[in-house]
């Protein structure tokens, strides 16, 4: 059986770069299938499985998938799951359904003002299309870190735009209709009247992602005065955008916040002390078991790609390192045994671990939440998790089997499933900041090696806001472009 698991794996990734991205999938899904791996590498598996299918076109496979692996749900967001349906949809001829489909999607509450018979106001409560929605939809295929065919979804997102403005139901579709023939006529300069006018309405994320897509279709000799346009709107209009909004703002170029986790400080620690007692770059981490992602976000950083931030409780209680945890750390490596007593002396413990915190954290804290915010956001990380009970309760097995003294809380009356205190903590201040107009911020990440984060990754984005990343791969898909 690993012969064969590990053949079809590699036969994938074959596949994959010839351009066969049905039998990639195909394999990958019998790999999954095949119950060889553990539940968190299955479900990657899985969706990597419907990724290759998305880019084959072979969206019945896709949604076949969703139907019959109800716990994909926490792995991918509803927008892909969106996109896989309405694509499968408007391929199979069932263009109205797949309208419907979207319309629903984006259906948010308005409040209206009207009158009775007797002339008194009355405010009701209506569900219409969200403008907002539908245009952030246009922009989904291609803002995936491996772009999707945008036909047929784009074709069914414009037809639901064509189909709620004929019912009435947006309050700005003159301005979108002279957007869209902006676009079609080249006009891009024009853009940036038409958002204002729309952001005087309140329609200020509509805005944003007309001046998105204008950057982005323009020619070259428009573009640079087209951005510099989209740069003094941003700036005008940013404190009425939260973090979780800006996420497919790309072309705006605003810094990535990470905020650290516990166990890559611990990385970059170990790191520091391999250095110190003369071992090699390339095998120091290696031999140790660490990771090597902390070196990969401190050249980002360097760069000036992102901003890092330690949450100060967090840190406090959590990385703290002794010697005798060292002596434990470095037991199987061939090191001089004097040598490491002088290099993990407290003293020079202390600095490394303080030189440790200032390097990942440099970040200038902004003002967040007032407290009744707070609460609002605290409630929803818990409603978070326990609407994903059933794959806490995998997690957690699979942490036992590794380690029977890990760490476990309980949300109510549940069983102690969930993460530890300074991992929700750490959940609430992301989430926090995601909610916030942060200035200059494009996005909000968790740079962890945490599985609690990692097999929920894509539900934690949609649901609460924030990214989690795990390695290079996984963070470049959040910056923004050059």
């Amino acid at each position: 059986m690993p012969r064969s698991v590990w053949t079809k794996i590699c036969k994938a990734a074959v596949d994959a770069s010839d351009g066969d991205r049905r039998s990639a999938g195909t394999q990958l899904l019998e790999v999954a299938d095949s119950g060889f791996f553990e539940f968190d590498v299955k479900r990657s598996l899985y969706r990597r499985a419907l990724i290759h299918f998305a880019h084959a076109g072979v969206w019945a496979e896709a949604v076949r998938l969703l139907e019959e692996h109800a716990e994909m749900a926490s792995v991918v967001t509803r927008k892909f799951q969106l996109y896989l349906t309405v694509s499968c949809e408007a391929s199979q001829g069932s263009h109205r359904a797949a309208t419907r489909r979207l319309l629903s999607f984006s259906e948010i509450s308005e409040e209206i003002e009207t009158f009775d018979e007797d002339g008194n106001l009355r405010i009701e409560t209506r569900k219409a299309p969200s403008l907002e929605v539908l245009q952030s939809l246009l922009s989904y295929p291609a803002s995936h870190p491996d772009p999707l065919p945008e036909m047929p979804f784009i074709g069914r997102v414009r037809a639901a735009l064509n189909d709620a403005g004929k019912r009435g139901r947006l309050s700005i579709d003159d301005l979108h209709r002279r957007f869209e023939n902006c676009l079609r006529e080249r006009q891009y300069l024009e853009v940036n009247d038409l958002a204002n006018r729309a952001a005087k309405k309140g329609k200020v994320i509509e805005a944003m992602h007309w001046m998105e897509r204008a950057v982005r279709r323009a020619s070259i000799e428009d573009a640079q005065k087209v951005h510099a346009a989209y740069i003094v709107f941003f700036q005008r209009y940013q404190d009425k955008v939260t973090v979780r909004q800006r996420r497919h703002l790309r072309s705006l170029g605003l810094k990535i916040l990470v905020l650290i986790d516990t166990n890559l400080l611990i990385d970059a620690l170990t790191d520091e002390i391999g250095e110190r007692l003369e071992l090699a770059p390339e095998t120091r981490l290696n031999l140790l078991g660490r990771g090597t992602f902390h070196r990969s976000v401190l050249d980002l950083h360097k760069d000036g790609r992102i901003d890092l931030h330690v949450i100060p409780a967090i840190a406090n209680h959590e990385f703290r390192v002794d010697g005798n945890l060292v002596r434990k750390m470095f037991s199987d490596v061939l090191v001089d045994s004097e040598h490491l007593e002088e290099v993990i002396k407290p003293k020079e413990l202390d600095s490394m671990r303080g030189a440790v915190l200032a390097e990942f954290n440099d970040w200038n804290k902004q003002t967040l939440l007032d407290s009744d915010l707070r609460e609002v956001v605290t409630a929803e990380v818990e409603t978070f998790l326990t609407s994903r009970e059933e794959i806490y309760r995998e997690i957690t097995t699979a942490k036992f089997n590794r380690n029977s003294t890990a760490a476990r809380t309980k949300v109510a009356d549940s069983d102690s499933i969930y993460p530890e205190a300074n991992d929700r903590k750490l959940m609430l201040s992301a989430a926090e900041y995601s909610d916030s107009a942060l200035r200059d911020v494009g996005g909000v990440v968790v740079a962890t090696r945490d599985s609690d984060f990692i097999m929920v990754a894509r539900a934690l984005e949609e649901k609460l806001g924030f990214g989690v990343v795990w390695n290079t791969k996984t963070l470049n898909a959040w910056l923004p472009e050059r």
